[in-house]
Order: C-alpha cells, then structure tokens, then sequence
C-alpha cells in the first residue's frame, strides 16, 4: 500500500445540501486530481457525504483515492456492518484504512482486547483483514480517560498525551498496541 499523502481531504463538509451537490463533487474531484488520501465516516451529514463522494468516485473510476474510514467498534456485528457497508456505498473493494472509533467504555472492549491480545473483537478485526476487506487499522481512543491493567493494577492514560494506539500488521504473530 502506498504511504500516506502529505495532505489528506477530511471530507466532512461534503453533503451538508444534498439538494445541490455541485460545489461538493468539485471539491472532490479537484482532490481526486491531486491524488490525496480521503477521510470519511458514513455517520458524516447523515450519509450524505457517502453519497457525494460516490458520485464523485463513479464519475472517474480511474482516481479513486485512498481512503480511511471511521468504523464504530462498539460490538462485532456493527464493526462488520460498517466495514461492508462503507464499501458497498463507496463502490470500494476495501477500505485502505479502518479509524477504529472505541466507543466502549467498559472492561472487555476493544482496547483491552489489544492489550490482552485477543477476544471477539481482535477476531472480528482479524477476520475483516483476512477477507481482504480492510487493509490496516488504528484506533481512535474517544474516551477522555482509559483504563489500563498495569504492574501495580488500575491505573488511567490520558487521551490527550496518547490519542491513538495502532493494530500490528496482517500476519504479524498477535496485534499489538504502539504509541
């Protein structure tokens, strides 16, 4: 997969008036010339953002960009939901980049499974990577505050000095969480 552009379009200003979607298709076909990576999330203007960069996408198949898409992780079903379901209404076989958005905060979630190194999630993640329907991931920690098993037992990270943690690579022994 190639790097990461040095600019990437957060896309969402597009679709605030689906009545009239010609400013927003200009915008992503301008981006689309240049050859940037795309953020989107299917909650951006209640979908509608889905639906202009679609357009957009359909209009010149040949410079689809890269993307990275918000996926809510608050349980299996919805994870896999979102990763299908972004990909059918984006006209992609795969998203580049999964922004894991960690929406639970209780013990079990996501974020302890990485630093467990497993559960549903992990496999669910695992299985979404394994079909090809994800390239990689990171998540985005939504908390204000985390808990986290240390040496000496509970102990609290701070989201604003560690606001992401990353997923290992496809085929690497267990997914791990770096800063």
């Amino acid at each position: 997969m190639p790097p990461f552009t040095l600019y990437t379009i957060g896309s969402i200003s597009l679709g605030r008036n689906p009545a009239d979607i010609t400013q927003d298709l200009t915008v992503a076909h301008l981006a689309m010339e240049v050859s940037v990576w795309f953020h989107s999330s299917p909650t951006y203007n209640n979908g509608f953002t889905f639906m202009v960069l679609r357009h957009a996408f359909e209009a010149d198949r040949a410079r689809v960009p890269r993307m990275v898409i918000k996926v809510r992780d608050a349980s299996v079903t919805l994870m896999r939901f979102e990763v299908e379901d972004s990909c059918r209404r984006l006209g992609l076989d795969a998203i580049d980049v999964a922004q894991l958005v960690s929406m639970d905060p209780n013990p079990g979630n996501l974020v302890d499974q990485l630093q467990q190194g497993g559960g549903p999630l992990m496999d669910e993640l695992a299985s979404l990577r394994a079909w090809g329907l994800i390239r990689q991931a990171v998540i985005f920690i939504h908390q204000t505050q985390l808990r986290c098993s240390g040496e000496g037992g509970q102990e609290q990270i701070d989201r604003r000095r560690d606001p992401v943690l990353g997923v290992s690579q496809p085929g690497s022994e267990s997914a791990g969480v770096s800063s």
